[in-house]
């Protein structure tokens, strides 16, 4: 629980309308039984149960406007969202047989049947959020147990500066909590006292500390965060888009600095299923590079395959573009194991000024074989473009 749950209808939506649809990879992971499917079908009808064996639903997204569910009782549950749409995503208020609800709905009260209003709106009704129930599980702590700060912001990615703020979830009110953060492994340890501003590339150091009314302290861990200032100088075109389930940091992913770590679930690896990966980088002003490269993930567990091969194509004027290298990277016949990383680069010609590079980087095509999914399409995963 984060006391906010009018954020939960932000990502309801969004992962109703991209991560379940009708063509091979319309479920986002294992579907473990029918559990994923079953989510989907609560969540659209507008609630779901947030934890197995309490008899209590959490409102959630209706997409529809009308449902009836019909209970092995001979009873019905009538369901309207007036205002619905995919811009109204917001919950304004629900209703339960004419009686005004909070966010949670009881299984005993749906089972006798009845009708539930939901009313839709574009944006949060944040006074709703003064209903949470933050005891949701009665739950007592280790002593020394500190739990981990977070960054409030969504997006790790700016362009001309960002307000950094940080939080923790509070583990009791008589308690003493803080949070410590340092700016650049060089500058000093400061205690976060409000939000804060950054204008460049910035590697985030913070730990949280808990002070017990029984005078013990807790330290929790270190984290790391790296925020990126996004090169303005760069303009990025791609074709086909990225897949909405891994779409790193979003149009600009591929020049953020931000790598990937081993894991392509990470968050910082930009996937594409199927096809050839085209994109355009357009420099404001025109530079000599002396090459270019990509840095690439394969596990072919997941279906991520290395690409076949990759071109490059540069112009000057940003009009007229040249052939200037192309390298073969991945033969999918060759099996592997376990995840893998690889930086591949192409030289360019000596005192060559660049205003546009043009790259292909070629699918691997169907899964070989061997592969237990054989004869499905591959993915391509790139977490950067390289220039130096």
């Amino acid at each position: 629980y984060t006391n906010s749950p009018h954020k939960r209808n932000i990502y309801l939506d969004s992962i109703m309308r991209h991560f379940y649809t009708n063509k091979p990879d319309g479920l986002a992971g294992n579907e473990d039984c029918g559990q994923m499917s079953a989510w989907y079908v609560l969540n659209s009808l507008g609630f779901y149960p947030l934890a197995p064996g309490k008899p209590e639903y959490e409102v959630g997204r209706p997409l529809f406007e009308a449902a009836t569910i019909y209970l092995e009782s001979g009873k019905t549950i009538q369901i309207r969202a007036t205002k619905n749409s995919p811009r109204n995503k917001f919950v304004e208020g629900v209703k339960w047989n004419g009686a005004i609800q909070g966010h949670i709905l009881n299984h005993t009260d749906l089972a006798q049947g009845g009708t539930l209003e939901f009313e839709m709106s574009p944006s949060p009704n944040v006074q709703n959020d003064v209903e949470t129930n933050t005891q949701f599980f009665n739950v007592s702590w280790p002593e020394k147990w500190t739990p981990a700060p977070f960054i409030v912001n969504e997006n790790t990615v700016f362009e001309d500066k960002m307000k950094v703020g940080l939080d923790v979830l509070k583990v009791d009110t008589n308690e003493l909590q803080f949070i410590f953060y340092q700016l650049d492994s060089l500058s000093s340890w400061e205690t976060y006292e409000k939000p804060f501003f950054i204008n460049k590339n910035t590697e985030l150091k913070f730990r949280a500390q808990r002070r017990t009314t029984n005078g013990s302290i807790g330290n929790g861990p270190i984290l790391t965060a790296f925020l990126a200032k996004k090169e303005s100088n760069i303009d990025l075109q791609l074709h086909p888009p990225y897949s909405n389930q891994y779409a790193a940091s979003g149009e600009s992913a591929l020049v953020d600095g931000l790598r990937g770590g081993p894991d392509y679930r990470t968050g910082n690896w930009q996937g594409f299923w199927e096809k050839d990966v085209h994109t355009t980088l357009t420099l404001n002003d025109s530079k000599s590079y002396k090459s270019i490269g990509l840095s690439l993930l394969q596990d072919q567990a997941a279906w991520i395959f290395y690409p076949s091969k990759w071109t490059i194509e540069i112009s000057e004027d940003g009009q007229n573009f040249q052939s200037v290298g192309e390298q073969v990277i991945g033969k999918k016949v060759i099996r592997s194991t376990g995840r893998e990383r690889k930086e591949v680069w192409i030289d360019l010609p000596e005192n060559t000024k660049i205003k546009s590079v043009r790259l292909k980087i070629e699918n691997a095509g169907t899964l070989p074989s061997w592969h237990e999914s054989t004869g499905q399409p591959s993915w391509i995963f790139i977490d950067e473009i390289l220039l130096r």
